[in-house]
């Protein structure tokens, strides 16, 4: 089955404190999983830069956790 992939930017998450943590998310069927894809940075803009070319970003949703910067799609 195919899935979406996308990337949420977290500041300060609780895994790594004091650092920016891009991970990969798979949604499919109307599930998300998160995967073991991170990547940890040292500010936002370095985090962004390493999210794949030809995604765009979805703002944070008051839903999410405190910590989710952005998502990108």
């Amino acid at each position: 089955m195919e899935h979406l992939s996308m990337y949420t930017i977290f500041d300060n998450p609780l895994d790594h404190p004091n650092k920016v943590v891009v991970r990969k998310f798979k949604v499919k069927a109307g599930t998300v999983e998160a995967t073991d894809d991170i990547v940890v940075c040292d500010s936002i803009d370095e985090a962004r830069a390493r999210v794949p070319e030809g995604l765009n970003p979805l703002m944070r949703d008051p839903s999410d956790h405190p910590s989710v910067v952005e998502t990108w799609i």
